[in-house]
């Protein structure tokens, strides 16, 4: 069984209380005062009182707007946008080849519709589309090119692997009585240290989630991810002087909103752990972060863990991911929380199954003996809670002996982190 941190929890916590609407407070017209009479020492025509009065105008007007634009997270036209200060160190941009920034010529409204469509039998969801333009496009042939290359196929790549349980959560381990023989937590991490090494020599920039056997809550995670995102599009923003929006200080200020969870690092899902998050359905900001998680199809999230069963005949690797309408049947009658329906299924599941055959590949010895799919549709947290390209991969069950060998071993470990290597490396040659 999983530990109620693991992947397969997805209980929803309950709705919160809608907060009322408020308005500002309305600007009183300024008092009329009574004309001056005239004096001898400074006479002014009509005409010359117009003109004065238009300069006027023209110099409150030029100081005022960035002070307008400011309200709005805009930048005056011509101006680079900043960042902003963050707690996350800036990354390093991938090459210019496959990435071209396409800003709009003016911001849009920031405060549009949240286009929510009422689905059958009244259920609430956003749109399957973005809120706003894309800002940052990632040119799909430019990385298959680079992939196809025997030096370097991943660079300009992010690979964020994501090593399940840690510290006071073991995840799965066996024997489930007296001391365990394997754990769960020291297996993923293992793999994904080997594999992090494995990518960096192909180019690819690797992020962990976890580097030792620390516990970090499900809400960290995603909330890592988020961040890592949204700091390096607002410094794409910022680099390219993109006007587009959301611009860079309306990200940051989406990031803002994650830190909590990194703050509180606490799964508690009442608890202010979750931040923006709610486990069902999103708020038009967490909206915005999906979008924008979206448009970086040049990072990938792979989370790595292992399995187990009653039956010791359970046996080999299986790849999960998270499909739009796997979250829809999921999560329809939930509270009247819009969903969110723009996750990349095409992408996702043709990851899971490069992952899958690569694994396979590079140790035939968790080959999937049926007893479970190869590769299925599972409505995850830590894949529904972001919108990168991502799996979850169960690289085989502690409780079936042929699986534990190669787990435990050395070798096993090395030639599942081959494994995922390669995956990676064919699902950016695409095809």
């Amino acid at each position: 069984m999983k530990s109620a941190q693991g992947p397969h929890d997805t209980r929803r916590p309950p709705a919160p209380a809608a907060r009322p609407a408020t308005r500002p407070a309305s600007v009183r017209a300024p008092a009329r005062t009574p004309p001056r009479r005239r004096t001898g020492r400074l006479r002014l025509t009509r005409r010359a009182s117009v003109a004065l009065a238009a300069v006027l105008v023209v110099v409150v007007a030029a100081a005022a707007t960035p002070a307008l634009l400011g309200v709005f997270g805009a930048s005056a036209a011509g101006a680079t946008p900043t960042a902003g200060s963050r707690t996350t160190s800036a990354p390093t941009l991938p090459p210019t080849d496959a990435v071209t920034a396409t800003p709009s010529p003016r911001p849009p409204t920031p405060d549009l519709p949240p286009q929510v469509t009422v689905m059958p039998h009244g259920y609430l969801a956003f749109a399957a589309d973005a809120m706003y333009p894309p800002a940052y496009s990632v040119d799909a042939s430019t990385l298959a090119t680079r992939a196809a290359q025997a030096d370097k196929p991943l660079a300009g790549i992010t690979v964020i692997l994501d090593p399940g349980h840690g510290g006071t959560d073991g995840g799965t381990v066996y024997p489930m009585t007296g001391d365990a023989t394997i754990v769960e937590k020291t297996v993923a991490l293992n793999v994904a240290l080997r594999a992090k090494t494995l990518l960096e020599g192909l180019g690819a920039q690797v992020v962990t989630t976890r580097s030792d056997d620390s516990w970090v809550a499900l809400y960290h995670r995603v909330a890592q991810v988020a961040q890592y995102v949204l700091g390096r599009h607002a410094d794409f923003l910022a680099t390219t002087g993109s006007r587009a929006w959301p611009d860079a200080a309306e990200t940051m200020r989406l990031s803002s909103l994650v830190q909590i969870c990194l703050d509180k690092n606490s799964d508690y899902l009442n608890g202010p752990g979750i931040g923006p998050f709610k486990g069902y359905g999103v708020t038009p900001d967490v909206r915005q972060i999906f979008d924008i998680e979206r448009q970086h199809s040049d990072i990938v999230f792979v989370s790595l863990h292992c399995n187990s069963n009653a039956s010791a005949q359970a046996q080999g690797v299986s790849v999960l991911y998270t499909s739009n309408n796997m979250i829809y049947h999921e999560e329809r009658s939930t509270s009247g929380t819009p969903i969110y329906r723009f996750y990349d299924d095409a992408g996702r599941t043709r990851l899971a199954q490069d992952l899958f055959d690569a694994i396979v590949a590079k140790e035939p010895g968790l080959s999937n003996n049926g007893w479970m799919a190869p590769i299925f549709d599972q409505d995850l947290a830590v894949l529904r809670e972001e919108n990168l390209v991502g799996v979850l991969v169960e690289m085989g069950f502690v409780t079936n002996d042929r699986d534990r060998k190669v787990l435990l071993s050395d070798d096993g470990v090395d030639r599942i982190a081959q494994g995922v290597a390669a995956g990676l490396v064919q699902y950016f040659k695409g095809g």
